[in-house]
């Protein structure tokens, strides 16, 4: 907030400019300089504080654009909590929206355009919204003088919900402290400088959009471009446009991002493309593949991108984002690791070919804080190079999860070595020369014959087996059957390309690579039509509720 109103002090430099691409296949692009976000944000703060006190919620349902971010920073500037959501679905399940807005208790939607009639719709029918206020951001016309409110540190900025369950969401309170340090920590790593472009299709509710995209630029006086994830998906040279016409320095994305580009980019969209201006593109939210790495630097590289410009990256919402990265202009560094003996807690280098590998991205190293191995059993630290959990500490790692006491003493409550507030991730990794590698999540690991097997490395051979597996569409887990823990692998498949494929091929296929490679023999493969393997709102495959609908007979088969 106070470094919006400072840029907006000095000058008209442009805040933040979305493309729309809803109407206008070339795009329309709208802009804001800092002075009129100023302006907005105030108007719409004052509206707020109108119609709530400070410490009540705003759940954000507008469209991506500009009115999104014109909320978010209101909700801040009025000393109301933000809630970032995103607009209800007239032709999808709202399940998970209600059960997020239910859990936070909003005092009032915050809407835009078609967003507005879709909201009342939605929450008509049931009882718990029924005092719910809606107000159009967009619809702001007389309002009484903005009210600078007093905000402190350890204040709740916004409630950031992650991929939970639908039955008990999680919103992690994320403190005016916490947006400083996340934000200063991913200035530094990226030396992003004032006057310089950010390009994004990132959605701003989820974590990697609203901190990396939106609230660090405006730290820095720095230009945000942007477009939506559908925009993107439709097409995805929109986004590499994106960078090369606003000469973008830095940009972030998951891993199928990358894919994405490569598999749909065509040759003549990619004419007059220059990605040189880039100096980081950073890769997390995800497992890192050092093939998408190699495949996006060799099919861009005529465009002027460099692999250096590759940076890897591991966060998470408790820790606003960043936890550790690359160093900026040194590139992505892999190894092969014995496979086996990663699955028995061991990190240890696949020294020749006949060694089961598995190949792991780098993260780099920690941001401005501390991060430690340590056994998820005993809560001390491991050996050096054992894989263990990840556990963090610093000024980014947020103060609990919204009204649930127990989880937020499980999770953030850890002590190391006397000392206390270390987040529990709950992801496995090992440092190895210095760096961070990410292994999976503990709760993923897939237990067989008393061995534990990553579900990822089982996830890529069978996407890498046939052209009608849908990348990032395939979920590996464990079932107990004949007495014995049995491997299931449920994957989409593509209806145009998959007329030829034979599933009893496809089966002998993976096996043939699987076993060799893990030791783990698969025991059932099940293709299931687009769609049918769920995910998160930001692309994560869910192996739990995967492994719920294959045991309840609720997957929808491929025909």
């Amino acid at each position: 907030m106070t470094a919006v109103a400072a840029h907006a002090a000095g000058g008209n430099d442009t805040a933040c400019t979305f493309v729309d691409y809803g109407t206008e296949r070339a795009g329309i692009a709208q802009s804001l300089d800092y002075a009129e976000l100023d302006e907005r944000a105030r108007r719409l703060a004052a509206a707020l504080q109108a119609r709530c006190v400070p410490g009540d919620r705003a759940a954000i349902l507008c469209p991506q654009g500009l009115d999104y971010v014109v909320a978010f920073l209101a909700c801040l500037y009025a000393g109301v909590i933000a809630v970032p959501l995103y607009p209800p679905d007239d032709h999808r399940s709202n399940e998970r929206l209600l059960a997020v807005t239910a859990d936070a208790a909003p005092a009032i939607l915050l809407t835009s355009g078609d967003g507005r009639d879709a909201a009342r719709r939605v929450m008509a029918d049931d009882p718990r919204f029924a005092l719910i206020q809606v107000l159009g951001v967009d619809e702001i016309d007389a309002v009484p003088p903005y009210r600078p409110v007093v905000i402190g540190p350890d204040d709740i900025a916004y409630l950031q919900y992650t991929s939970g369950s639908t039955r008990r969401p999680a919103g992690v309170e994320v403190t005016h402290g916490n947006i400083q340090a996340g934000a200063f920590q991913i200035l530094r790593s990226i030396r992003l400088t004032p006057g310089e472009a950010i390009a994004s299709w990132l959605p701003l509710f989820h974590d990697m959009g609203l901190v990396f995209t939106l609230i660090t630029p405006l730290f820095a006086g720095a230009h945000l471009v942007f477009t939506s994830p559908y925009a993107f998906i439709l097409r995805p040279s929109r986004w590499l446009r994106l960078i090369s016409d606003h000469r973008a320095v830095a940009t972030a994305t998951p891993n199928f991002g990358l894919d994405l580009c490569v598999e749909r980019v065509s040759q003549s969209q990619r004419v007059g493309l220059d990605l040189g201006s880039l100096r980081a593109v950073v890769n997390g939210s995800e497992p890192v593949r050092r093939q998408s790495l190699q495949r996006f630097t060799e099919a861009f590289a005529g465009n002027g991108f460099r692999a250096e410009t590759h940076c890897p990256a591991y966060g998470l919402a408790e820790a606003t984002l960043a936890v550790t990265a690359a160093t900026v202009g040194e590139g992505a560094s892999a190894r092969d690791f014995d496979a086996v003996a990663l699955g028995e807690g061991l990190v240890r280098l696949a020294h020749d070919s006949t060694t089961p590998a598995r190949t792991l991205v780098s993260c780099g190293r920690p941001v401005d804080q501390q991060v430690r191995i340590a056994d998820p059993r005993t809560l001390t630290e491991t050996a050096p190079e054992r894989v263990g959990e990840v556990w963090v500490r610093g000024a980014n790692v947020c103060s609990g999860y919204w009204n649930q006491p127990e989880r937020t003493h499980e999770t953030f409550g850890a002590t190391l070595d006397g000392q206390s507030g270390w987040l529990r991730t709950g992801d496995l990794g090992f440092v190895f020369e210095g760096d961070v590698y990410i292994a999976g999540r503990i709760k993923d690991l897939v237990l067989i014959a008393g061995r534990n097997h990553f579900p990822d490395d089982i996830e890529a051979i069978v996407a890498d087996a046939h052209a009608a597996v849908r990348r990032g569409t395939v979920a590996a887990f464990s079932v107990e059957e004949s007495d014995a823990e049995r491997l299931v692998v449920v994957a989409e498949v593509d209806p145009g390309s998959a007329a030829g494929l034979d599933a009893e091929v496809l089966l002998r296929t993976v096996r043939s690579v699987l076993f060799p490679a893990h030791g783990v023999e698969l025991h059932r493969l099940v293709l299931v039509r687009p769609g049918g393997v769920p995910k998160t709102s930001s692309g994560k495959i869910r192996r739990t509720e995967c492994r719920e609908r294959y045991l309840t007979g609720s997957l929808r088969p491929a025909s």
